[in-house]
């Protein structure tokens, strides 16, 4: 874990991004989720599920949204969203999937 977190540090500073790094036990994960999620868990786990359930683990990595892109999510005018901020907020949302694949 310790080479990854390293390795996603490295990848933030070269592309001047925020974000996080974590991992948990796929069991852990796995029983606090929603019956739904769980169920979906299983399916894509396929054969190997009871393996993960005894020795795996996920990691999980999120980048960061910029400012002020969080302060204005569900900015409203009138009553209405305001869809000039909306698209930036979209236009964020994209670059984030971006940098995760």
């Amino acid at each position: 874990m310790r080479e990854l977190a390293a390795l996603f540090d490295e990848l933030k500073q070269e592309y001047n991004e925020e974000g996080d790094i974590g991992a948990s036990r796929f069991r852990d994960v796995f029983h606090s989720l929603m019956p739904i999620q769980k169920e979906k868990l299983q399916t894509i786990s396929g054969k190997r599920f009871d393996e993960f359930m005894t020795r795996g683990s996920l990691v999980s990595i999120a980048v960061s949204y910029r400012d002020p892109i969080t302060s204005v999510i569900d900015k409203r005018e009138d009553g209405m969203p305001d869809y000039v901020v909306w698209n930036e907020y979209a236009l964020e949302y994209h670059r984030i999937n971006q940098v995760l694949n």
